[in-house]
């Protein structure tokens, strides 16, 4: 790889940068980047400038070739520094690419490891080590991916372990289904069911608690409350229809769920409008939910003579005095 002379001080700067902080795998990839890389016009400011770069790094060879690796842990600012370095520059070689990978599991950027241990896979270049050679297998049969899902596990981070998980299924690797699907049932559970349920009951919505219990079933997600609520007559708000329309998008990018479980839930939504003679606002929650559900489909067939019969949505502070708890119920 040979760099354009306008970037070779940049380098330079990365290099004396990695350098000073003990970094000397990321240091030497970059040296040898840096006087690898010829200077077609040595005549112009630019290029004399690069010269001069190069000239300097070859200084720095013997103290990077001599240096021990630093164990220290690695402050936050730097590695975001090195973070937003690594995304905004790509790495050209290998040798750069898995020696800043590397960094990033020492400073626990997984994702950004793994993008360096991919990037390493896709760059053919000779003399790498059968070390480098397992890594780069790692990442792109997924046990990479399933090992940084298993770091995510025990740290109690599931939603991120999905996630690690998720990306060791899509790269092939059949034993990551159990885990995903164990992971995607507790996140799903913790972070999105249990509580919409919880709301649903304090709020009096009792056709879409059931909703909820529905999809907590499909997902095998565990056994839920019973719903023992009678139904709300207070109408819908603003506020309540943002914070249903937010979290049911959100469990639908981490689940995928596409299930008719899902869609009832949605279209329990509108029939808490169509109930408030809020037509034409349940006529989009039943379209929405008719993706996932036939008789939603029906639901907004028959709301589209009612439209022009719909009353105007209210802010919840038109609906609930200020000393209510509800309002604060949609603040998740």
């Amino acid at each position: 790889m040979n760099l354009d002379a306008a970037v070779i001080p940049s380098y330079y700067s990365r290099l004396v940068m990695a350098k000073n902080q003990g970094h000397f795998k990321i240091a030497q990839a970059l040296l040898e980047l840096i006087v690898g890389s010829s200077v077609d016009d040595s005549t112009s400011a630019v290029g004399r400038k690069a010269l001069e770069k190069i000239a300097q790094a070859k200084g720095h060879a013997a103290t990077i070739a001599a240096g021990t690796e630093s164990v220290a842990e690695i402050p936050a600012g730097e590695a975001a520094d090195w973070q937003e370095y690594a995304l905004q520059t790509p790495p050209y070689t290998r040798k750069l690419a898995l020696a800043l990978a590397t960094y990033f599991v020492r400073a626990n950027l997984l994702e950004t490891a793994y993008e360096m241990y991919l990037s390493a896979g896709e760059l053919d270049e000779d003399g790498s080590s059968a070390e480098d050679l397992s890594a780069i297998a790692a990442a792109e049969s997924g046990n990479m991916a399933n090992d940084f899902g298993k770091k995510c596990e025990e740290a109690g981070n599931h939603a991120k372990a999905a996630g690690w998980y998720k990306k060791a299924k899509d790269a092939g690797l059949a034993d990551a289904d159990a885990a995903l699907a164990r992971m995607q049932s507790f996140h799903g559970v913790t972070r999105f069911i249990a509580p919409w349920l919880e709301i649903a009951k304090k709020t009096g919505r009792k056709e879409l608690a059931e909703a909820i219990v529905a999809i907590a079933a499909n997902a095998k997600a565990g056994n839920m409350d019973a719903v023992t609520i009678s139904e709300s007559v207070v109408l819908p708000c603003y506020q309540e229809l943002d914070f249903w329309e937010s979290e049911l998008d959100a469990y639908f990018k981490f689940s995928g769920d596409d299930s008719e479980a899902y869609g009832n839930a949605i279209a329990a939504i509108g029939k808490i409008l169509e109930r408030a003679k809020m037509y034409n606002v349940a006529l989009r929650w039943f379209k929405k939910a008719g993706a996932y559900s036939k008789a939603a489909n029906d639901d907004a067939r028959r709301m589209l003579p009612l439209k022009s019969k719909s009353i105007t949505m209210r802010e919840a502070d038109d609906i609930y005095d200020s000393t209510s708890p509800i309002p604060s119920l949609w603040k998740i």
